[in-house]
């Protein structure tokens, strides 16, 4: 089974990419797993794409194996777009090692003033894949949802939002729109020709 790296070092991240590459019949493994320790990547660009291909080209550069790396950026309507490509750090107020409930209180401040009707905003991941010659592909996901003023369920480790949102996406799942991505990049019909 073919195997690729996951460029995270984000538990929660590692466990998500990681069952929607089992669904689509390929080996998410660990950078360890791969001989590289956990690299720490600036993510310092412009979009969620840049970024993805940042820790992707990093972690291809030490592995030399396939690599899937994503970022994630959100957009709050009733805030003018912030905090944009940089969530967990929300534009450097906090650290990535900032704690959920932390976040996700200041968040809930933040955003007390935005009544119900305007309580809007969109994800945007994009997911970066770099292939053993080195080739690499992106895929850009926006995913509205609108977003509650207290808790709707409990803290999903490493997604706070996941307690105060409700999508508003239509279309294909994640899964389905990821295998989609993978199919016209070549890669699943390359490994699925090699099996």
């Amino acid at each position: 089974m073919t195997r690729i790296v996951i460029a995270s070092h984000n538990p929660a991240k590692v466990k998500w990419l990681r069952e929607l590459l089992t669904k689509a019949g390929l080996t998410g493994i660990l950078p360890k797993t791969a001989g590289c320790s956990p690299l720490i990547v600036p993510e310092n660009g412009q979009t969620p794409e840049e970024n993805a291909l940042a820790k992707g080209f990093v972690y291809y550069q030490k592995t030399k194996l396939p690599v899937l790396a994503s970022d994630s950026g959100m957009e709050i309507d009733g805030l003018g777009g912030e905090p944009g490509v940089q969530v967990r750090r929300w534009n450097g107020y906090f650290s990535d090692e900032v704690e959920d409930e932390i976040w996700l209180d200041f968040f809930l401040k933040k955003t007390q003033h935005i009544p119900p009707e305007q309580r809007t905003g969109r994800f945007i991941t994009a997911w970066a894949i770099i292939l053993e010659n080195g080739d690499s592909f992106t895929r850009r996901i926006v995913h509205p949802f609108r977003f509650a003023q207290r808790p709707l369920r409990p803290l999903k480790e490493g997604f706070p939002m996941d307690s105060i949102t409700t999508s508003i996406r239509k279309g294909p799942s994640f899964q389905a729109e990821f295998d989609q991505w993978l199919t016209t990049v070549g890669f699943l019909k390359r490994k699925r020709d090699s099996e």
